[in-house]
């Protein structure tokens, strides 16, 4: 299995609930946003006039072309790289929170590159000229992307994700290990991740649940609601949500579902077990 295939299947997990990341870039997180965008950047070999083969990065596949108003457009410059698509974005983003110029962001672009010189800042500069509008659904690609990836670094050690971006591998364990190491990105991603979190507990706390014809219900919103604290780390608020879904399942299971009962109060033990092992690893506790 492929990098690539093992973070598709991680981002799965993270996704599983189904819940839109709904926090933006912050100027905050901008800094670390540019040096994971740039690091990100797909490349394929050029392959004549018709290029078949998507590009592949270190978080992302795709092809040369991005979606605008539902429909797929060509992006020039795009054959074997989609890092102009990149740098543009950077550029919009910077521009937007921190009101810079183009000309400035540009700018702070090319010394990520490498290519400080005024002339290849130019040429980066042109380059989203060529691109503008970059597009919200784009932007958005990017955004929700980082913070899903900011996610696994909260959730899974060095370890796990080392095998991802090995043709960077110095500088994406750098940014691996300055994200971990930054308080304020660790309160940033918890609150991003719990703001479904909030609105969900209030459902389930602000009515009246009919047990046992809804106990299927309930306890699935319990297990729903532990999914979220565990993805932060915070078993302590994980497992008492988990215990009450065990619960419901062990009073009305039998009654209610009877063929699906010990089934499911051994898949409650699981993953409960399964739960302490994350907060283990995230908290640097061993496997």
């Amino acid at each position: 299995m492929t990098p690539l295939a093992i973070l598709n299947i991680i981002m799965m997990s993270l996704q599983g609930d189904n819940c839109r990341l709904s926090a933006r870039i912050g100027e905050e997180d901008l800094d670390y946003f540019e040096h994971w965008v740039i690091l990100g950047e797909c490349r394929r070999e050029p392959s004549g006039k018709r290029q078949e083969q998507s590009m592949e990065g270190p978080w992302m596949s795709r092809g040369g072309w991005i979606s605008r108003g539902g429909r797929g457009s060509a992006v020039k410059g795009m054959r074997i790289s989609d890092l102009r698509l990149r740098c543009a974005v950077c550029i919009e983003t910077r521009t937007m929170i921190k009101k810079e110029s183009v000309c400035a962001a540009a700018a702070r672009v090319a010394i990520l590159l490498g290519r400080i010189s005024a002339e290849q800042i130019d040429v980066i500069r042109s380059a989203y000229y060529d691109i503008k509008p970059v597009g919200r659904a784009v932007l958005d690609s990017f955004y929700d992307s980082f913070l899903y990836w900011r996610a696994l670094v909260f959730t899974y050690d060095a370890k796990t994700l080392g095998c991802i971006g090995a043709s960077h591998a110095t500088s994406v364990t750098k940014l691996y290990k300055d994200i971990r190491n930054d308080s304020l990105q660790a309160q940033r991603n918890r609150d991003c991740l719990l703001a479904p979190a909030k609105a969900m507990r209030d459902r389930i706390e602000g009515r009246a649940w009919d047990l046992p014809s809804e106990m299927y219900f309930l306890a699935g919103r319990l297990t729903e609601l532990a999914r979220f604290y565990v993805k932060v780390g915070d078993v302590d608020e994980a497992m008492p949500l988990y215990e009450k879904a065990l619960v419901i399942w062990q009073t009305y299971g039998a009654e209610s579902c009877p063929g699906l009962a010990l089934e499911a109060i051994d898949q409650f033990r699981r993953e409960m077990e399964w739960a302490r092992g994350v907060s283990r690893r995230v908290h640097g506790g061993g496997p």
